[in-house]
């Protein structure tokens, strides 16, 4: 394995527990459905980060002695990118133009 895969990996796996920190301490805390929200939003936006970082190690293990494992790592951080922007989009982004109607 090359030195970036090795980096990027740690990176990848620092910011996945950052992600399950944010989401176990900050959603115990949370008092009302807002801060709830901003607190799966942060984890989200932290495991989508992670996600990219483990892309990122998959790249520059193409050329290792393994290639299998940077294809690996590539299929599962796409998965792990568009899962998670498919769950902040869907469920996490306050609908503005749905607010404003219901006011009229």
């Amino acid at each position: 394995m090359t030195a970036l895969c090795v980096v990027m990996l740690l990176a990848a796996i620092i910011l996945m527990c950052c992600a399950a920190l944010t989401l176990l301490r900050d959603g115990a805390r949370a008092t009302s459905t807002s801060e709830l929200r901003t607190a799966a939003a942060r984890g989200c936006r932290l495991g989508v980060a992670s996600s990219l970082a483990l892309v990122l190690s998959g790249v520059a293990c193409l050329d290792s002695p393994a290639p299998m494992w940077g294809w690996v790592m590539i299929l599962l951080g796409l998965g792990g990118t568009a899962a998670g922007y498919l769950a902040f989009s869907r469920y996490l982004v306050d609908a503005g133009p749905a607010r404003s109607a219901e006011g009229k």
